[in-house]
């Protein structure tokens, strides 16, 4: 799940039978954040038990397909020192972006050394994609200046890059967004700016994620009329229904995927 990151910069995991896996463990404090350094993957025991999985697998199933959740730099760092980390940013910037160097090199090498073994095993990856799940939390002048980077190294050292962003507006960061070279994949919510996302992401696959809420509690007619929205102003494009709870009704489901076959025919 999307705790992998955490626990190989020293949180633990907590597993649950209904929801996704979670870091738990004490923030990282001030003093140490000096002190942190990317895992030695070699020795890693979590890393190496990952591997282990990746071998059971292709044993089993003659393959070794399968693709491990790096998440993004603010995400994990935020898993690390908590809400601390945006304080940082105003107060002292140099530890925060110690930790953003220790999550982005550990990404890195991580999934390159990952990727190396499944092609040992005949499946190759050649895409990193990241999620900005929390860059909602910063404006797009901090964006810019303390963590851009590090998604433009990201970028680079991978073939195939892609920007994660939940359901949320990207239109504050869509600008800084436009300047990372090739995106191969980018998602955003309903209250995108749709038309100047097809405008800047013309080679991208542009994936719209419709909350659960709207899925849910939105007239028919309603749904209706944001699909042919999302058709109009961002397609061709995905459309993502994540989140999907028993709460959901199956008919409704059932629903928008016909007739989102409706308007891919059209």
């Amino acid at each position: 799940g999307a705790a992998a990151m955490g626990k190989l910069l020293g949180l633990s995991i907590r597993y649950f039978p209904n929801a996704w896996p979670a870091n738990v463990g004490p923030h990282l404090p001030d003093d140490a954040v000096a002190r942190l350094e990317p895992p030695e993957l070699g020795t890693n025991p979590f890393f190496q038990g990952i591997l282990r999985q990746v071998d059971r697998a292709a044993e089993l199933t003659g393959s070794a397909e399968g693709y491990l959740h790096w998440q993004g730099v603010l995400n994990s760092a935020y898993r690390l020192r908590g809400e601390t980390i945006f304080t940082d940013l105003i107060e002292d910037p140099a530890r925060a972006h110690r930790v953003f160097e220790v999550v982005t090199a550990t990404m890195i090498a991580g999934a390159r050394a990952l990727y190396a073994h499944q092609r040992r095993r005949g499946f190759e990856v050649r895409f990193l994609s990241i999620a900005n799940c929390m860059l909602n939390m910063i404006g797009p002048a901090q964006y810019r200046e303390h963590l851009l980077r590090y998604d433009l190294e990201l970028r680079d050292a991978f073939e195939v890059f892609g920007i994660h962003n939940c359901a949320w507006s990207i239109d504050p960061h869509m600008d800084a967004y436009a300047g990372i070279r090739d995106l191969a994949y980018i998602d955003m919510g309903l209250e995108s700016d749709l038309r100047r996302a097809r405008q800047l992401f013309p080679r991208a696959r542009r994936n719209l994620l419709y909350t659960p809420m709207d899925l849910k509690n939105k007239p028919w007619a309603d749904v209706r009329a944001d699909l042919d929205r999302i058709a109009a102003e961002l397609g061709p494009c995905d459309l993502g229904l994540p989140d999907i709870a028993a709460a959901i009704p199956a008919p409704r489901v059932l629903a928008v995927l016909e007739y989102c076959r409706d308007l891919s025919a059209r």
